[in-house]
């Protein structure tokens, strides 16, 4: 029996749910989805459920499939008329195991949705109520009861499936929590997903509710974050009777696997409804090392920073007042300001070089081309005929652009990426052979004319090479690694994975890896060319940025306080550029070593 906790305040709707399947009280499974997520034109929602999970043991389909599949195909329901089918159906289907296997099993669906813009919460259940209380006795039907807010000032917590293993001081922690800071989601999820942690263990090791959860929540819109808790977990969802499958997607477009997710944000385009709450921008970590953190520009979802240069100017973009494209580009100096570029794309990517040269994507005659800026000089760089969907990673000090660009406009193929670069006069090459490879894209490349390429084999397989543009030869590394940044000395970084977790690498012969020294779940995201390595770690449930070197140990830079960070790009003097984001707002920041 897991644990679902139900949250309802008037601005969001929470729900978590654990993973964990077992089988006569053994756990079986630690990676089951229980949750589903619910877009229908009249309400934005999410069902879980907690009970059977599973016909058979090893079935790989569960009680969340079933949910899918009753509900796949009927477009237009309103919130009711989805709850009615979840028990007629779910009796349905109780009925017809108590019949085979002369066995009556139990199964509660909690439903939750913005109804006309008021949350509503409904529970579904033989053996439950919504208020947690046991019905009289496991009953051959299922039944229904509801909640609803009395006051917009006030919320209210559900625990079902097993209540009892939440105790009364978490109960309490909890509450106090969402009177405190009940209007910033991000602390609210990590507070559920806190409690969800609390009752497995004091239900033990082997009981019926695992540690990791996902946790969802949405606003009245229809806008919102699910996190799974840093375990890859396949998500659910249900858009107006259409089911979103990311496998199949992905099968259909030629690739193999099963893919995860860490982290998703979801979205609608309905208004966009008000914030309660409001950044403080409180700074911490600020006696760790010796850095200064100075905040560009902040409110605007969607912002980006994408480069620095050595005198300190950023490269970003941001869209309009609510965050939507197009974007626009632009830079900032301490000194100078902001100064806008005059050019815009509906999905922006940049570089920057060490030197100020700008590599941007914007539209022209109809389609997305890169753009390279050079002083006064402006070339547009060349994209050949019957090919498109350019990417751009960086540019060198000589003003050559590395990226990625799709051969053909054959979108099934998912193998059509290729490993690009532009010279700074605008001409491309591309590298067709991969050397056993199906796809791949450039990351970076150093002014001596060597570029470091990530390509892929299926979903799942990766190797890093070396491109000598000059000759045109590649020279494949040792190991599976993402790549990230190669030095002019041809020193690389790399990042690392176990499972979820990620980690920094580095190379001195383009061929042999070395583990940085930082434990697991330190992800790099930038170096320099001095071998600095910049990354984030999740510290107290939210991604703190560090910064190290290939032999010394990491040290966590001053952050905005319950924010995730990433830092996009560092220069030769350790400045670096990067962004802090809640569910509401992106702060386009800096990081600048006191002098």
């Amino acid at each position: 029996m897991t644990l679902n906790i139900t949250v309802i305040t008037a601005s969001r709707i929470y729900q978590s749910s654990d993973y964990r399947l077992s089988r006569d009280r053994q756990p079986i499974s630690n990676s089951t989805m229980k949750l589903i997520k619910l877009q229908y034109r009249s309400f934005d929602g999410f069902v879980s459920y907690t009970g059977i999970a599973s016909e058979e043991p090893g079935s790989p389909t569960t009680t969340a499939h079933l949910v899918m599949a009753w509900l796949e195909g009927s477009p237009n329901l309103n919130f009711y008329e989805v709850v009615e089918r979840l028990r007629s159906r779910g009796t349905a289907y109780l009925k017809d195991l108590e019949r085979r296997h002369g066995k009556r099993y139990r199964l509660t669906f909690i439903a939750a949705a913005f109804v006309k813009g008021k949350p509503t919460v409904a529970a579904i259940s033989n053996f439950q109520r919504i208020d947690s209380k046991a019905l009289p006795k496991d009953m051959p039907e299922m039944v229904t009861s509801w909640a609803a807010l009395r006051s917009p000032k006030t919320s209210i917590i559900f625990f079902t499936g097993s209540p009892s293993a939440v105790s009364m001081p978490n109960r309490a922690t909890l509450k106090q929590l969402l009177r405190d800071h009940g209007g910033d989601a991000a602390r609210v999820r990590l507070g559920i997903a806190d409690v969800n942690r609390a009752a497995a263990r004091s239900a033990g090791p082997d009981g019926p509710i695992s540690e990791p959860c996902t946790v969802i929540s949405m606003d009245a819109s229809g806008r919102g974050f699910q996190s799974y808790n840093d375990q890859g977990v396949e998500s659910h969802h249900i858009m107006n009777g259409h089911r979103i499958d990311l496998s199949s997607a992905l099968e259909s477009l030629g690739l193999s696997g099963s893919p995860v997710i860490v982290n998703s944000s979801f979205g609608t385009n309905k208004p966009a409804a008000p914030t309660p709450y409001e950044c403080t921008r409180k700074i911490v970590n600020v006696q760790s090392v010796e850095y200064e953190l100075i905040e560009i520009e902040a409110g605007r979802p969607g912002a980006r920073a994408f480069g620095i240069d050595q005198n300190g100017s950023v490269l970003c973009a941001t869209g309009d007042p609510d965050g939507q494209p197009p974007y626009q580009y632009w830079t900032w100096h301490e000194e100078q300001g902001k100064r806008y570029l005059g050019y815009s794309s509906p999905d922006p990517y940049a570089a920057m070089s060490p030197a100020g040269d700008i590599v941007l994507l914007s539209e022209h005659r109809n389609q997305r081309t890169p753009l390279l800026i050079r002083e006064a000089e402006t070339v547009r760089l060349d994209v050949p005929h019957s090919m498109g969907e350019v990417e751009v990673a960086a540019v060198t000090t000589n003003g050559t652009t590395c990226g990625t660009i799709a051969i053909n406009q054959d979108h099934t193929d998912g193998t059509r990426f290729r490993p690009a670069t532009w010279s700074a006069s605008g001409d491309i090459s591309i590298l067709m052979d991969l050397a056993g490879a199906e796809s791949g894209r450039t990351v970076h490349a150093n002014s001596d004319g060597l570029a470091l390429v990530w390509a892929r084999t299926g979903f799942w397989g990766r190797a890093t090479l070396i491109w000598n543009l000059s000759s045109g030869e590649i020279q494949p590394t040792d190991d599976a690694v993402i790549p990230l940044f190669i030095t002019s000395t041809g020193h690389l970084v790399g990042v690392g994975q176990e499972g979820t977790e990620q980690f920094p690498l580095h190379s001195t012969d383009m061929r042999t890896w070395r583990r940085v020294s930082t434990n697991l779940g330190f992800s790099p995201t930038a170096a320099n060319d001095r071998l600095e390595i910049t990354g984030r770690v999740k510290v107290d449930g939210y991604f703190t940025p560090f910064r190290t070197t290939a032999l010394g140990s990491p040290q966590l830079l001053p952050a905005l306080e319950f924010h995730h960070h990433y830092i996009r790009a560092m220069n030769d003097v350790g400045m670096m550029a990067g962004m802090a984001n809640n569910d509401d707002d992106v702060h386009l920041l800096l990081w600048r070593p006191f002098s």
